[in-house]
């Protein structure tokens, strides 16, 4: 089976509850998609082989991923329009209000320097600005990762790549698996109103994913603490597989 996981949330950083219900389930996975955030706690569930060392992993690297990244789960909406705000400002529209070296340095800091092959059944999809196309990226790992975690508007493109989180939300596949916040904000003025306009385009690419995904799993949260949220989605994940029959 081909799963796939949004990734435009801190929220993602909490898969290992969920991808460890997944593994205990009568699912055979033969490619696991991700994108943006959930490509950093699957890739350490993959090379480790262990569900718990991922969790592990995110709680050792939580306080440094809320001091690299901006744009979290806080108020996604609303931060983005601050974040552009301060780009025109700048008169950097094209780059990132983050200078990419910091992503680049949270990246070499946590990730081995090992080629994708070691991990064949994840499948890192970044947004190439040139071609304007989604792909999967293949070779270095760190590169990947790069690619992957360079959220535009907070970074600068790497290597003419974006995350592609916030353009198509979630992949094509037999099962897709999103987290969402529980409260949507409120538009304030021009500049919210504009970033609506874009993210209802991507619910709208996601909508027609999981109209035509097998399974859908879909869950709203408000705290996006790995200490609450794994055991949370473990138990959440479980059962809704079983309500689709797969243990």
């Amino acid at each position: 089976m081909k799963l796939s996981f949004g990734g435009d949330s801190i929220f993602y950083l909490s898969l290992p509850g969920a991808i460890k219900a997944i593994n205990e389930s009568s699912i055979k996975l033969d490619e696991i998609h991700c994108v943006g955030f959930s490509c950093i706690p699957l890739f350490f569930s993959e090379y480790y082989k262990s569900e718990d060392r991922a969790f592990s992993v995110v709680r050792n690297i939580w306080k440094d991923v809320r001091k690299t990244f901006q744009h979290l789960d806080d108020n996604r909406l609303l931060k983005t329009v601050d974040l552009l705000k301060t780009l025109y400002r700048l008169g950097r529209p094209m780059h990132g209000i983050t200078p990419i070296r910091v992503l680049e340095d949270f990246v070499d800091k946590y990730f081995p320097d090992i080629t994708t092959d070691k991990v064949p059944r994840l499948k890192i999809h970044a947004f190439n600005l040139e071609k304007g196309d989604d792909k999967i990226i293949h070779g270095n790992l760190r590169e990947a990762m790069k690619m992957t975690l360079a959220f535009p508007i907070h970074f600068g493109a790497y290597n003419n790549h974006v995350s592609g989180a916030n353009v198509c939300g979630v992949h094509e596949a037999d099962m897709l698996f999103l987290l969402n916040m529980a409260q949507k904000p409120i538009p304030r003025n021009a500049f919210d109103y504009m970033m609506l306009s874009t993210i209802s385009r991507t619910y709208e690419i996601t909508r027609y994913h999981k109209e035509k995904a097998r399974y859908v799993i879909q869950f709203n949260e408000t705290n996006s603490e790995p200490d609450h949220l794994v055991p949370q989605l473990y138990q959440k994940t479980r059962k809704k597989l079983k309500e689709f029959g797969l243990f």
